[in-house]
């Protein structure tokens, strides 16, 4: 069974990171809740079947106590047949186990976990490890890598191992990504292993602040951004804005197209020459190179310069200012070329690069119009079940293939008869916020084109959002006690949970200012407003708990005695921890 280069090795480090060994391999990668073992993936029925044959039943000796506390165990495996590169380790034990992740963005995925410190009875996979890096001519400092962990003959354990250093550690100055090229060519693998999700579009969705961005970010977060590609839908985004479109050009007898980075380059450079006005004069300059941009590309060049992206406003006005100046420059030709956008660019990555996933990723998606943002690019949302291909290619306007060809080349399988396809491992997630009131709502053919995952609010008190606290003055509550309290009020109005509050609406420990703006702002105006003066309104204070007041009255003299008696009228006690 191949397994990731850095899955399982020793004495290598990247400079200035933090990227250690994942000590398994995921058999149920899958980004949905099914999780099914990959069957398909090489060794991976010979491993399980090799595991239960050499399963063991009476855990009461099993230490995995250095592992993660989310996770459930299934099985534990313990071969004493052990080989490293064909070479029988005298002596040797190593245990394998089984495990479901039980966290919250991988809950169910299935995990064959090799780590050094899992110990039954009394032996230690370490002591084994000690005897393979001997065997390999290691030093304790040697840096060396496990490439392949497979079992032969139901009861044969077999590491194949590369060393990459003997002697000493390995120190890497590059990212992770370059480590583990270095380590697949030592090797011969051309590439690294990617797995290529089977749901190739799924929309997560759930009340506010439910960890929906989270667990889509927790799905990619490993990958190369370079192949990641993000969008956020709003009402006035459009075909174009997605897709991309024909615009003029101007002045074509200088360079006017430049990449983000270029743009930045030169930014830097003249406010380090001295000049005043900087961003004013390279705004006029380049005034055909930015226009088109989108304000968080704008924003970001800005930044990079060390200004606020506040300054985006004076780019804008600079670069109506310098087309104004130059409209009557002679030579100053009006040429138009086609300018891709999020869907263009992710499309093609995908076809370029056909064994990776490429991902792209739409944030609330339900408050965009997506019949028209779409398009007839709706009907490529129909996937085969075998290839993972579009069932059905639409023909592209002239101007998208033109573009199309002169990146993939006439003829590509991406572009055959002027046809749109998307690739097996075009990878579509999207989030959508249950509470909006969305101006365009989804029909039914749009909807059934996509895998749906619920989200739902997570009241454990292990994790990140289950130690946050709400702080009124010297009184502390905890976040998930109020949130679970609240949302029961919530739906009791309203019945429905799409206006509750998810564990993420706030992001850290509050205090009251913040408290005020955000969490019971929130509950006034999307609940609690229109319920003054019924019964239902649970904006009350009191010892009782039976005063209405308005989110108007939080801002005077006795706001935190109206947030005290407000959670304790909701019955949320004070942490005493």
């Amino acid at each position: 069974m191949k397994v990731d280069v850095t899955s399982m090795f020793f004495n290598s480090s990247i400079k200035g990171g933090t990227a250690t060994a994942a000590w398994g391999t995921s058999i149920g990668q899958n980004a949905s809740k099914s999780c099914k073992i990959e069957t398909e993936k090489d060794g991976v029925i010979d491993f399980i079947i090799g595991m239960t044959y050499k399963s063991v039943t009476d855990f009461t000796s099993l230490d995995i106590s250095r592992g993660s506390a989310n996770r459930q165990l299934l099985m534990l495996s313990s071969f004493d047949k052990v080989f490293v590169n064909n070479k029988l380790l005298e002596g040797a034990k190593y245990h394998i186990i089984l495990v479901k992740e039980l966290s919250t963005y991988h809950y169910g995925r299935l995990i064959i976990s090799y780590a050094p410190y899992i110990s039954y009875e009394g032996y230690s996979n370490e002591q084994t490890i000690e005897l393979m890096r001997n065997a390999l001519g290691c030093s304790d400092k040697g840096c060396w890598f496990v490439y392949d962990i497979s079992v032969q003959n139901q009861d044969e354990l077999h590491f194949a191992a590369e060393v990459v250093n003997a002697d000493s550690p390995m120190i890497y100055q590059g990212t992770s990504r370059e480590r583990s090229l270095e380590w697949n060519a030592m090797i011969g693998r051309e590439e690294e292993i990617y797995n290529i999700p089977n749901e190739k579009q799924v929309i997560y969705y759930g009340c506010p602040g439910s960890g929906k961005s989270h667990k889509v970010k927790d799905i990619v977060n490993y990958i190369d951004s370079n192949y990641v590609f993000r969008t956020t839908f709003h009402p006035d985004t459009d075909y174009a804005a997605f897709v991309g479109c024909y615009k003029p050009l101007g002045d074509t007898s200088r360079k006017q197209f430049y990449t983000i980075d270029e743009l930045k380059s030169i930014l830097i450079n003249l406010k380090r020459s001295g000049t005043s006005y900087p961003i004013h004069k390279f705004s006029a300059e380049y005034c055909y190179a930015l226009e088109n941009l989108r304000r968080a590309d704008k924003e970001a060049i800005a930044v990079a310069a060390g200004f606020t992206s506040n300054f985006v406003t004076e780019m804008d006005k600079s670069i109506a200012a310098g087309k104004y100046l130059r409209r009557d420059e002679e030579g100053n030709n009006i040429t138009y070329r086609f300018w891709p956008q999020v869907f263009t660019n992710a499309y093609i990555k995908a076809w370029k690069n056909p064994n990776r996933p490429v991902y792209l990723i739409i944030e609330e998606i339900n408050r965009g119009n997506c019949a028209q943002i779409f398009g007839d690019l709706f009907q490529l949302l129909d996937r085969d079940k075998e290839t993972g291909k579009s069932e059905y290619p639409i023909k592209a306007d002239k101007d998208l293939v033109a573009y199309i060809e002169k990146e993939l080349g006439v003829g590509h399988e991406g572009i055959k008869n002027e046809e749109l396809c998307l690739p097996p491992n075009l990878i579509i997630y999207a989030t959508m916020n249950t509470s909006d009131q969305s101006l365009f709502p989804m029909d039914s053919a749009f909807k059934r084109r996509w895998d749906w995952e619920y989200v739902p609010v997570n009241y454990n008190k292990d994790i990140d959002s289950g130690k946050f606290i709400i702080k009124i003055d010297d009184t502390e509550y905890l976040w998930v006690d109020f949130l679970e309290i609240v949302n029961e009020k919530i739906y009791d109005v309203t019945n429905s949970e799409d206006k509750q509050m998810g564990n993420f609406f706030i992001k850290k420990n509050v205090e009251a200012k913040e408290f005020v703006n955000k969490v019971m702002f929130y509950l006034w105006d999307e609940v609690c407003k229109e319920e003054y003066g019924t019964q239902r309104n649970f904006f009350r204070r009191g010892k009782e708990g039976n005063i209405e007041f308005k989110f108007t009255d939080l801002f005077g003299a006795d706001q935190t005695a109206i947030l005290n008696e407000f959670m304790t009228g909701l019955g949320v006690k004070p942490n005493r921890a």
